[in-house]
């Protein structure tokens, strides 16, 4: 998939159509095949979505491809709205994050969260944003 496609809500809706109604839609979507998500590719797109924010390609633990499959599946069903890149990049991270929190997070995505940790969040500063919203209006 391309990179400029995985910013684009229309990417997300088709693939999400697909999800919700494989044998009636019309939109193709690279990260389908053969009736449903393709694990390889959406793999791959992973990988290619988080290569530049951590200027890396993050290493992938033991049953990922299935993993994130389950992930995105869960994903299409519940959010109406969003893009391919946010769903792999900022929400996925952001769900690490929490899961980790409450103790729920398997080593080894303790591990790749661990990783994508060093050089993503350093680069958002989100904290910071949220910090002078605090500052200035509560």
């Amino acid at each position: 998939m391309k990179e400029a496609d995985i910013s684009k809500s229309s990417a997300y809706q088709n693939l999400r159509e697909l999800e919700q109604n494989p044998a009636e839609s019309q939109n193709p979507s690279p990260l389908w095949r053969n009736g449903g998500l393709d694990k390889d590719e959406l793999t791959e797109t992973w990988r290619k979505a988080w290569k530049p924010e951590i200027n890396a390609v993050p290493a992938t633990p033991r049953n990922f491809p299935p993993f994130l499959s389950a992930y995105t599946r869960s994903y299409l069903r519940d959010e109406r709205s969003s893009t391919i890149r946010r769903m792999l990049v900022d929400d996925f991270f952001q769900g690490l994050r929490i899961q980790d929190v409450r103790g729920h997070l398997p080593d080894s995505l303790e591990e790749l969260l661990a990783e994508l940790e060093k050089d993503y969040e350093r680069s958002r500063h989100t904290h910071q944003h949220i910090k002078h919203g605090i500052d200035q209006h509560l």
